[in-house]
């Protein structure tokens, strides 16, 4: 019995020793690994930077953390820790970066600053630059039947609510345009006709525009938006069953709100028709000037010239990747990945006419950040923002 007692002790001793040093350990990582308030607020912060990382935890989460982390230009990382966001994003604008997470916004720059918001988000969908205004501004879907928008920079941020529930979003030279789907008014015998094409309009206060009820055959679901001087274009897909689909371009013209159709994509057979599925919707795709991109979860990159209206596969990414975010910038590709083989971070560098690897860049640190946090749910890699 006595050897019993001394044995449950000395295993209760060898638990506590093992806190104390994971406590210490994780102390001291986080020291080493985490970005403190000061180093936050220098002007100079984000010189040496060239990406940024945003991570979170899923919204159901019981212990839930969010971490931005950026990559300096030797591929170091280091991180700032928040509160959980799912599905949140990251953006920059005039050499600046903004953060958002479920209750408080960033501005990371020459001129730091934080402002705690009251109506807290827990489920986000894009943010952007408003280049015109100097405004920054993040979209979130509430799950219910109307969506909301932060706006702010340096001054403050606001917080309001316009109806539907966002599918679709993108961005063009300050106009913020929205597919929304009304869950209030949704109708089997119609064709879809609860998809609304919207542009938010922010001046003293947001300012909704409708554009077009969007008409279509079968179960489509949008995915991004973009556009130029001329049209809106955007892009949908459709399964068939589980090994058969398409992507397709809705154009619609800004003036006239004709609405056109085009293939993108179309697959035939595929094994399992989700690994076309892009992980970032509103990255996967970019205008470059007369031509559209758009990269897919396969790694095929298709193009949609919009002078002549034709689109092709313009080429593939060969390498496997886990964790993929794509980011478009100019003439390039950005792609961040884990290799499968070799469980190495990387930020992969292409030129988008030829689909050549220009220039790769090993990513150091990722993993060992995650190692502090021992008692949070799993992590999801949600946005990849290019800086330089």
């Amino acid at each position: 019995m006595k050897n019993k007692i001394i044995a449950v002790i000395s295993t209760i001793i060898v638990i506590i020793i093992g806190f104390y040093y994971l406590f210490l350990n994780n102390n001291f990582l986080a020291n080493l690994l985490f970005l403190d308030a000061e180093k936050i607020k220098d002007p100079s912060f984000l010189k040496d930077k060239q990406a940024v990382l945003y991570y979170s935890t899923p919204n159901y989460s019981l212990m839930g953390f969010s971490y931005a982390i950026f990559v300096d230009n030797k591929g170091e990382t280091q991180g700032i820790k928040m509160h959980e966001l799912d599905c949140g994003t990251v953006t920059k604008g005039n050499h600046r970066v903004f953060l958002e997470e479920a209750d408080r916004v960033r501005i990371i720059g020459k001129n730091y600053k934080e402002f705690p918001m009251k109506v807290g988000q827990y489920l986000g969908h894009q943010s952007g630059y408003l280049k015109r205004k100097d405004l920054f501004f993040s979209l979130y879907n509430s799950g219910l039947h109307d969506s909301y928008i932060r706006y702010g920079n340096e001054k403050g941020f606001h917080t309001e609510k316009f109806p539907g529930s966002i599918e679709a979003s993108g961005l063009f030279d300050d106009h913020i345009f929205v597919v929304t789907e009304n869950l209030n008014e949704i109708d089997d015998e119609v064709d879809n006709s609860k998809y609304e094409l919207i542009e938010l309009k922010i001046q003293d206060e947001v300012k909704t525009k409708p554009i077009k009820t969007l008409k279509f055959k079968g179960e489509l679901n949008p995915s991004t938006i973009h556009a130029d001087e001329k049209y809106v274009y955007i892009i949908m897909t459709v399964d068939k069953d589980d090994h058969n689909g398409k992507v397709l371009l809705i154009r619609i013209n800004k003036k006239t709100h004709h609405q056109d159709q085009f293939t993108l994509a179309n697959y035939k057979g595929i094994d399992d028709l989700y690994q076309t599925t892009t992980y970032n919707d509103q990255r996967a795709a970019h205008m470059w000037k007369d031509d559209l991109y758009y990269i897919d979860g396969l790694g095929d990159v298709y193009t949609f010239n919009t002078k002549t209206e034709k689109s092709k596969k313009e080429f593939s990414l060969q390498e496997s990747h886990l964790g993929e975010q794509t980011a478009f910038r100019g003439k390039y590709l950005y792609l961040y990945k884990l290799n499968e083989k070799t469980h190495q971070h990387s930020i992969d560098k292409y030129y988008l006419k030829t689909g050549k690897l220009v220039k790769r860049i090993r990513i150091k640190g990722i993993d060992t950040i995650f190692l502090t946090n021992v008692f949070g749910d799993g992590f999801g890699l949600y946005d990849f923002e290019v800086l330089k």
